[in-house]
């Protein structure tokens, strides 16, 4: 099993591994640039967990921004007469996992 770190941005956490694809909300950063992740909860592998550690840093490149599939919200009273239709798309930045 591949070493593994557990990240938090945006008030979500992620796992993180080498070489490995991360959907999250949108960073505001170009394609291509780099990412350092310093909220770091653990980092381990199999049995071997080190928690809090504040010398290691998570790393990733930015491979794509875009926006999810639409979300369709639809408000309805009955016997009111009030209907309401709602979309939404969500935001997000496809990160590249490069260094533990």
């Amino acid at each position: 099993m591949s070493q593994m770190a557990v990240i938090s941005n945006g008030g979500k956490q992620y796992i993180a591994k080498v070489g490995e694809f991360i959907y999250m909300d949108n960073l505001n950063l170009e394609e291509g640039s780099e990412v350092v992740f310093d909220s770091i909860f653990f980092v381990g592998e199999n049995k071997d967990v080190s928690r809090g550690t504040s010398s290691v840093k998570v790393t990733g490149v930015v491979v794509k921004n875009g926006k999810q599939k639409k979300i369709r919200v639809f408000k309805y009273n009955p016997k009111k007469g009030y209907r309401k239709h709602i979309g939404h798309r969500q935001q997000y930045s496809k990160v590249e996992i490069t260094n533990l």
